[in-house]
């Protein structure tokens, strides 16, 4: 598949600490591409990056082969939608409401939203499991419920981009627990199934990563360490090197995917 998104060698920094160093990534049409590494490794400052909200002071990043710098925010934001870790609103907004937020880059200013908009809102909220939590707060929900009505946000916001929508998601299952974060692959999944959806994921979680990845990146310091398909990229060497940790990776029995366990803390000298 084409590349629809690509990071060539970003250099980026805050105050003069250089976090991104020469890095370069492809994000294919329809794709799934995790990115790895610990904590201060990047992987947040690059998702940014590829949103186009910090701008490299080296390098550049493309979206269908032209500069991100070049697209009007407004237009970027009808084709490419962020769930961040964590969303703090200033006021007492009901979840419905954060929703209809996602379609805001689709009205012209002064404009009121449509009965349309309201339709793709709900849908979304539908497809999230969140449409029971439109009328509540958003500040009375749980950390769960908060993360899935920002991902229907996200699907509000890009529904029907001109071309491939772009979903970036950074450690969307911090505040999940285990049924959610399935829920949450399974709706991924679907969602790439039955529409154009391409999609990039910061994640802490190596078999999240490893369940819908199909491409990995791993950054540390700043720097890829390795990157490929995710059986080639996501091996005990390569964990070893990314986490020092030592760990077992194999490949489930029922599911046939990829199975991380985390076994020690690597010791200097020793083999994986």
């Amino acid at each position: 598949m084409p590349d629809l998104l690509r990071a060539e060698r970003i250099v980026f920094g805050y105050h003069g600490a250089p976090v991104l160093r020469e890095v370069s990534m492809d994000v294919s049409a329809g794709g799934f591409v995790g990115i790895l590494g610990p904590n201060g490794s990047g992987k947040t400052t690059l998702l940014r990056a590829l949103a186009g909200t910090v701008r490299p002071a080296r390098g550049r990043v493309l979206l269908d082969g032209r500069d991100l710098s070049s697209y009007p925010r407004r237009t970027l934001a009808r084709r490419m939608a962020v769930v961040a870790q964590e969303t703090h609103l200033a006021f007492d907004y009901t979840a419905l409401e954060v929703v209809m937020m996602g379609r805001y880059p689709h009205l012209s200013t002064f404009e009121i939203e449509r009965p349309g908009d309201f339709t793709i809102a709900r849908e979304a909220m539908t497809a999230t499991g969140t449409l029971a939590l439109q009328d509540r707060r958003f500040d009375t929900l749980s950390g769960g419920e908060k993360q899935r009505v920002i991902v229907a946000a996200a699907f509000a916001q890009i529904a029907g981009a001109a071309g491939d929508g772009i979903l970036l998601l950074d450690e969307p299952t911090v505040a999940l627990d285990l049924a959610y974060q399935l829920e949450l692959g399974e709706l991924l999944r679907e969602r790439q199934r039955v529409g154009s959806l391409t999609i990039a994921v910061s994640t802490h979680d190596l078999n999240f990563a490893a369940s819908l990845c199909r491409t990995l990146v791993l950054l540390k310091n700043g720097q890829v360490l390795a990157v490929g398909p995710t059986d080639d990229v996501l091996t005990s060497p390569n964990i070893r090197l990314l986490y020092d940790v030592d760990a077992d990776v194999t490949r489930h029995d029922a599911t046939g995917r990829i199975v991380v366990v985390p076994v020690r803390r690597a010791r200097a000298g020793s083999q994986p």
